[in-house]
């Protein structure tokens, strides 16, 4: 058998993998993959309606889009757009209003599952439903051709809303509380009166965020578009090694006959069980008369004691297990990411770092894109207050956190910021920590019962600039301060 050979022969064959009666689009092809990607942009639907397919087909596809929704740890923070503030309570509301509407529509929730969808299907539409939460829109019914402030336009297709009797006016309205905002029964009604001019909605509170899309276009290409090709040559050679196995454990039997005693059974009763035998395979009529179905290829015969029936005994390892693993490593390689990052196997663990960061990194490039929608999301809910906040990811606690909680508590001992160092270390909003203590002190009354030793950040001077003495004369150390003098220096926080 010649294997270079079978597998490009394999590789030319039209409509193979998975195709169904009904030709399915979503179900993709070599011959149809070639075909998206002469033009990608001429096919995106078809395209983004086949990467759903292959990602709930593929462990590895699947996997890879988890660890792109799970890595980032999308620790946030809101800072003033302006450095000074001339009115802190006009501030503080401006913030509290913000923060408020980043809990209610769950924002950590709401990007790792645009991470997954973007990656995907290359595109997302995120619509803010009054400030509650953050509806993902069927890009299918949408249509987005122009821009408007550097924003693309979005418009719903009112023609893809299934029928509603317009008479029944609370059917109506109730049917239309999944559609965005904007959708009103007014607006139903008028398009089935005029459905030529009054067939798209603008959606002014919906934005686009695409992956990989060319600055002319709306929509983006699926992470895992790359490796298909790859992913399909696998496909084609596991399903001919399959059919070859199939095909000889099921046509090669073998026949054997012991004796009667101490003699040989006679030539016409081992001709007799063996035309039985092949008539139960080549004959259909058989399979009915059983009881089975006409194509299952199933029948029944029986054999006396002397006569044995088994499979032949076959090495069915066609496809070198290196030809598996090479497909493999091409499949990962067009997806830019290493085993090792994916399943812990493979690449050795330098590879595996600098491989995350670069993953890192361009997932962080997505996030840019989220988070320049929430702003926008921001700066209309707080547009008549004086004070603007903009909403910011902290990139550098992405991939590497014990690294990040070392960078945070430096920043914190050198210039007493606390809240990266709060958020970098519980992994929480900082509010989670003032909550917690203010719990602990105010409601549980655990301050005079649990308080931190003393050392050089918690001890505090007294009112003349030297150390508070605990006077304990049983206490080694103040028998110790006592004689030495040492409580009369001042500490080191005097600076003196």
């Amino acid at each position: 058998m010649e294997l270079d050979g079978a597998m490009i022969e394999l590789a030319s064959v039209s409509g193979v993998y998975g195709q169904s009666g009904n030709q399915d689009v979503s179900v993709v092809t070599l011959e149809q993959l070639l075909k998206y990607l002469r033009d990608p942009y001429e096919y995106i639907d078809d395209i983004r309606r086949s990467a759903k397919y292959m990602t709930n087909k593929h462990g590895i596809l699947k996997d890879t889009l988890r660890t792109i929704k799970s890595l980032p740890t999308l620790y946030h923070y809101l800072s003033p757009t302006s450095t000074s503030i001339e009115d802190p309570e006009a501030a503080k509301r401006s913030s509290e209003k913000a923060f408020k509407f980043l809990e209610d529509i769950e924002v950590k929730r709401v990007v790792r599952d645009g991470l997954f969808e973007v990656a995907e299907t290359g595109t997302v539409v995120l619509c803010n439903r009054r400030n509650r939460y953050i509806q993902f829109l069927d890009i299918d019914d949408l249509r987005i051709e122009k821009i408007r402030n550097g924003d693309w336009v979005v418009e719903y297709d009112l023609s893809k809303i299934k029928r509603i009797n317009s008479e029944n006016k609370k059917e109506l309205r109730d049917h239309l509380q999944s559609y965005p905002d904007e959708i009103t029964p007014a607006k139903y009604l008028a398009y089935q009166k005029d459905p030529r001019n009054k067939r798209y909605v603008e959606i002014p509170s919906a934005y686009v965020i695409a992956m990989d899309a060319n600055r002319n276009s709306p929509y983006g290409l699926p992470f895992t578009l790359p490796a298909w090709s790859a992913i399909l040559q696998k496909d084609l050679i596991s399903k001919a090694e399959r059919n070859i196995v199939d095909r000889l454990v099921k046509q090669i039997l073998i026949l054997t006959a012991g004796k009667i005693g101490d003699k040989p059974p006679k030539k016409e009763i081992i001709q007799a069980q063996f035309k039985a035998v092949m008539r139960v395979l080549e004959s259909k009529s058989s399979s009915r008369r059983s009881g089975v179905a006409e194509d299952s290829g199933v029948g029944l015969v029986a054999f006396s004691d002397i006569f044995d029936l088994k499979a032949l005994e076959i090495d069915t390892t066609f496809i070198p297990k290196d030809m598996y693993d090479k497909i493999d490593d091409e499949i990962y390689s067009n997806l830019g990411v290493s085993r090792a990052l994916i399943y812990g196997g493979g690449s050795d663990y330098s590879s595996a770092e600098m491989n995350l960061q670069k993953l890192t990194h361009f997932i962080n490039s997505i996030l840019e894109q989220f988070e320049s929608v929430i702003n926008k999301f921001i700066r209309k809910l707080i547009n008549n207050d004086a004070i603007d906040f903009e909403f910011r990811f902290d990139y550098s606690a992405s991939f590497n956190t014990k690294e990040t909680v070392a960078q945070k508590k430096e920043l914190y001992l050198q210039t007493g910021l606390v809240i990266p160092y709060l958020e970098a270390v519980t992994g929480q909003d900082y509010r989670y920590a003032v909550a917690m203590k203010r719990y602990q002190d105010e409601v549980l009354g655990t301050e005079e019962l649990f308080y931190p030793p003393q050392n050089a950040y918690t001890t505090s001077t007294t009112g003349n600039g030297t150390k508070p003495t605990i006077d304990s004369p049983t206490n080694p150390n103040t028998i110790k301060s006592k004689s030495n003098g040492s409580n009369n220096n001042p500490s080191p926080s005097d600076g003196k």
